[in-house]
């Protein structure tokens, strides 16, 4: 195959030794990517200046950041990204989040290639669009979760990442199982965190569900 380490100018690609162990050098010869294939990112914030992920993020044109909803998609000012929780400081239009949980999924994804600047993104040349889920105050925990599924729906993003659930006793719920249909309807390939642990709780042979990965119709 002509794709290899050798075609990219990125300074860690050498470190990035996962796109070996999934082939995607090979994957990226038969297709390297589109940049009309958008891969929006639920998570607790996305540091949108980054130097290796600016260029990778997609641009709504048809919304104009003036703090109202012009492209009457019913979120305002979502131009280079969505804030669910904005506060004094950033804007709906902001995702910066005080840790960096989100920039990091944004790099694995969606770094951008042939930059001489750090990584390769494993979606090589799709776009992504970031989604603040989170507050700044409380960033380690998702609240908009399922609105980000929503909002992926509505923006028809053709993949939504949540690196992002809960386990042990987080039970089923019919009304994210049906948000979640929702968006698979509209033709979003959902991916989910299987979890970060073999078990939990007092029993550490159990294996407790993970959701939104366990729900119908997910990739988890």
């Amino acid at each position: 195959y002509i794709q290899s380490i050798d075609n990219f100018n990125d300074p860690f690609i050498n470190n990035q030794k996962l796109l070996q162990t999934i082939k995607a050098f090979e994957a990226w010869e038969i297709e390297s990517g589109d940049r009309s294939v958008v891969v929006g990112i639920s998570d607790n914030g996305i540091l949108q200046t980054h130097e290796d992920l600016y260029a990778s993020i997609d641009t709504n044109y048809a919304e104009t950041v003036n703090n109202s909803d012009t492209d009457f998609n019913g979120y305002p000012d979502d131009f280079i990204g969505f804030n669910f929780a904005p506060d004094a400081e950033r804007s709906y239009n902001n995702t910066e989040n005080i840790r960096n949980h989100g920039t990091i999924v944004a790099g694995i994804i969606g770094a951008t290639p042939n930059n001489d600047r750090g990584i390769v993104g494993v979606a090589n040349k799709c776009k992504i669009f970031p989604i603040k889920a989170a507050t700044y105050s409380n960033s380690e925990s998702i609240q908009f979760g399922y609105e980000a599924i929503v909002y992926a729906a509505v923006r028809g993003f053709k993949v939504l990442n949540c690196s992002w659930g809960r386990e042990e006793q987080k039970s089923f719920s019919y009304v994210e199982q049906s948000m979640i249909d929702y968006a698979v309807s509209m033709g979003v390939l959902i991916v989910c965190s299987g979890g970060n642990t073999g078990g939990g709780g007092a029993d550490p042979d159990r294996v407790y569900n993970n959701y939104p990965a366990s729900y119908n119709n997910v990739l988890g």
